[in-house]
């Protein structure tokens, strides 16, 4: 798996599409890539998050969670098609380790309660820019990586995780909940930071109206609207931000998984996963609305930091 351009992280992208050219077809051929894929990240791990730019020749210097995100989507899609829980195992390694590095779980900044870095990932794509103290939302392939995680064997599944997921639901769908109510700014002396109403602000004011989604290139500043990444936003708000479910208790996940890949399954019977961060059981019930007027919920009782899954049809 190594290259002396992109480094073995970066190929994990080229097997991903190999997978999914081969549509299921000849798995069998394609397990020694898996094999390969796996091997390389027991061998090359810090590779796949930062390849040295002394070692690789285009990707060098660059941070990139992401690989570790593209793997976990191979393993998975690797057990959904042999049913070897040696796949299904991999893919949790693979969560694990790019949940531990690449989000924030600490938050104490002395900022507006917009700038709330639990829960968001940090550097999740490839970029010397993305080094930064706060990146770009870019949440797809996180979500992506979670998109088989009603088919995973549910031992292996750690609420750690899933605590992430619900920080992240809380404060990434439009960058950051009081993003369309405050403009962050310099002074005009660029010594000092300055909020002010998104309204006082023209050409912000007119984005923040029209926009039903968008996304900061540098977030922590709010400069530079990239469309490219406002998408990411979209993703968040169908996965768990409530467009396709949602549920009365205010502190629970509510994660629709299989949104990630647009399937139109979805638009008929909606798989739910629910999570309940919270210390205490909780009792409440679940909705869900579909694109030709239905609409269905259920009751749902969760345990303690645990979670159930919920079809609504």
């Amino acid at each position: 798996m190594e290259d002396p351009n992109f480094g073995p992280g970066m190929l994990v992208n080229g097997a991903y599409g190999l997978l999914h050219a081969m549509n299921g077809e000849s798995v069998g051929a394609f397990l020694p890539t898996l094999e390969s894929v796996e091997s390389s990240l027991e061998g090359d791990l810090w590779e796949f998050t930062y390849m040295p730019r002394s070692k690789y020749h285009v990707s060098g210097g660059q941070m990139a969670p992401n690989c570790l995100f593209k793997a976990a989507q191979l393993f998975s899609r690797g057990y959904r098609l042999t049913g070897d829980r040696r796949w299904a195992e991999a893919w949790a390694r693979c969560i694990g380790w790019a949940i531990a590095w690449a989000f924030h779980t600490y938050g104490g900044r002395d900022e507006p309660e917009d700038v709330d870095l639990r829960g968001q990932a940090h550097a999740t794509m490839s970029g010397r820019d993305q080094q930064a103290d706060i990146p770009p939302m870019e949440n797809t392939e996180l979500l992506r990586a979670f998109r088989d995680i009603l088919e995973i064997p549910p031992e292996l599944i750690r609420p750690a995780w899933l605590d992430n997921l619900y920080l992240n639901s809380q404060t990434g769908l439009i960058q950051y909940p009081a993003a369309r109510s405050t403009c962050r700014l310099l002074s005009s002396d660029y010594q000092r930071v300055v909020h002010l109403p998104a309204q006082s602000v023209g050409t912000m004011s007119h984005y923040r109206c029209e926009l039903p989604f968008y996304s900061f290139e540098n977030p922590y500043d709010q400069t530079l609207i990239a469309t490219y990444q406002s998408i990411q936003t979209f993703y968040g708000d169908i996965c768990f931000g409530g467009a396709l479910a949602w549920v009365d208790e205010p502190h629970w996940l509510v994660l629709v998984p299989r949104a990630i890949g647009l399937g139109s399954r979805e638009m008929e019977v909606r798989r739910v996963l629910l999570y309940n961060p919270l210390s205490v059981k909780r009792t409440s019930v679940v909705k869900a609305a579909f694109a030709d007027g239905r609409s269905a919920e259920r009751r749902a009782v969760v345990e303690p930091r645990g979670w159930v899954e919920l079809t609504l049809e």
